[in-house]
């Protein structure tokens, strides 16, 4: 992967930034180099302050620094031993403060060429399954309810064959057509 400068990162299309927040005012999309170290857009969700409590509730007590010093290597300069000439390790371009306690949370990822009304679509069924968590378990209950009255009428569909398996064999039921049962001698 190749380090890329902040003044580098593309700048996302101003439509799907104003449709994501439409969505959620708390949403956003940056481009996932800074945070993340990849090449991707990330959307992510500023999140509301009980749950950053929660979160970073240790680090936030114990008076820890909150943003610590991470050397970034590039992965696309590999440096060589040089009298060996075999590969020791990838060129250190810089350092970055990392955040230990981001105000963002990670929802997904999309590649550069894929911000679309179809990832905005999906961000949207995920946010309503979020927010009426009710519903969410009435159909999750009702499928359950279903799988398992298949997986009983199943059962009881075998052990009415088997049933009736074992009535032939001991020869306790009557078979029409085909003379009497050894029990009726």
């Amino acid at each position: 992967m190749k380090w890329q400068q902040a003044s580098e990162c593309p700048v996302p299309p101003e439509w799907f930034v104003k449709a994501l927040k439409e969505i959620d005012p708390l949403f956003r999309v940056v481009w996932g180099q800074e945070r993340y170290l990849r090449h991707e857009w990330a959307i992510e969700r500023k999140m509301p302050p009980e749950a950053y409590w929660l979160a970073h509730e240790s680090l936030l007590q114990d008076g820890g620094p909150r943003f610590v010093d991470q050397p970034v290597y590039d992965n696309a300069q590999p440096e060589n031993d040089p009298i060996t000439g075999e590969f020791v390790r990838f060129k250190q371009v810089g350092v970055r403060k990392y955040d230990l306690a981001p105000e963002y949370e990670w929802i997904t990822f999309c590649p550069p060429d894929q911000l679309s009304q179809s990832l905005l679509d999906r961000i949207k069924k995920r946010v309503w399954e979020l927010n009426h968590p009710e519903e969410r378990e009435a159909e999750d209950a009702a499928y359950t309810a279903s799988v398992e009255k298949k997986k009983h009428d199943k059962i009881s569909e075998a052990v009415k064959e088997g049933t009736d398996e074992a009535f032939l064999e001991t020869r306790k039921v009557v078979q029409f057509g085909h003379g009497k049962t050894r029990s009726e001698n």
